[in-house]
């Protein structure tokens, strides 16, 4: 039997592959709703730091990314820690972001139009 040695974590940067027209409403959210800041490495990539965290969106042509559906059945789906969940969750709800319905209630999930599903968790 081979030991581990040492426990591995998840790094702070991630990267999503999404469809271009998404941009200005991935922006948006990630700015307005969750206060990252944002920087554009390439023309094609946004980058939003907020937390301690990265989270990378590389943006291409309909035909190279997941549409929504593909998205939430077999894309990633991402935890954002926020200090009010349910206040947040009004933020969302005013933007037209419907809760989704999954089978794990302890949190609330939506899916970022285009884009990832992710759910709002509180800080570790």
């Amino acid at each position: 039997m081979v030991q581990a040695q040492g426990m591995a974590k998840l790094g702070g940067n991630l990267r999503c592959v999404v469809v271009d027209s998404a941009r200005d409403n991935i922006r948006s959210l990630f700015t307005e709703i969750f206060g990252a800041t944002v920087s554009h490495p390439t023309d094609a990539m946004d980058v939003f730091s907020f937390g301690g965290s990265n989270i990378g969106f590389d943006f291409v042509a309909a035909d190279k990314a997941l549409n929504e559906t593909q998205h939430r059945e077999m894309g990633t789906w991402i935890e954002i820690a926020v200090a009010d969940a349910a206040a947040t969750e009004t933020r969302l709800g005013a933007r037209g972001m419907a809760r989704l319905e999954v089978s794990e209630q302890d949190h609330s999930y939506f899916q970022i139009p285009d884009g990832p599903v992710f759910r709002l968790a509180n800080p570790a």
